[in-house]
């Protein structure tokens, strides 16, 4: 790919960061930073409230994104091909949702998974602090979630 005159000044200017960071700073924004300059993130893309923010477009495409790459973590569990469709996009959207080292620690639940047992699924995924302890919990996702694969269908 070739690169435009503006990137080749800006890039270096800005440098690539995939983590929000304050401008001012250059350091990177977490729980409780009080922040000098503007959230920024990748290439002095100015999310903070005077800034373009995201674009829906981009939104949408780092969420394609972001699902290819759930899906590919996915598909390291040996059972997760036998699902269908509908409990795949369960799993991946639990693994997006929390990450896949904390999917992973769902033993009982991927142990279900693997056997097909969708009632056994369901409740696990209901039982966890996931589902229901603030503010970690995320209520009616996990609900929606948990009736999906439960039933193999979506609502």
């Amino acid at each position: 790919m070739d690169i435009t005159l503006f990137q080749k000044w800006n890039i270096p200017a800005e440098a690539e960061r995939g983590r929000v960071y304050d401008d001012a700073t250059g350091r990177t924004i977490g729980p409780g930073t009080t922040v000098i300059g503007n959230p920024t993130i990748a290439i002095g893309r100015n999310v903070g409230p005077t800034g373009p923010g995201i674009r829906e477009s981009e939104m949408f495409s780092m969420l394609s994104n972001d699902e290819d790459e759930v899906e590919g973590e996915a598909k390291a569990f040996a059972w997760y091909p036998s699902l269908n469709l509908v409990r795949q996009t369960v799993v991946c959207s639990m693994i997006f949702n929390m990450g896949l080292n904390k999917f992973d620690g769902f033993v009982n639940l991927k142990a279900a998974l693997a056997a097909g047992d969708w009632q056994r699924s369901h409740d696990e995924m209901l039982a966890s602090k996931w589902a229901k302890d603030p503010p970690i919990g995320v209520g009616d996702r996990a609900k929606t979630l948990a009736a999906a694969m439960l039933s193999g269908v979506a609502s």
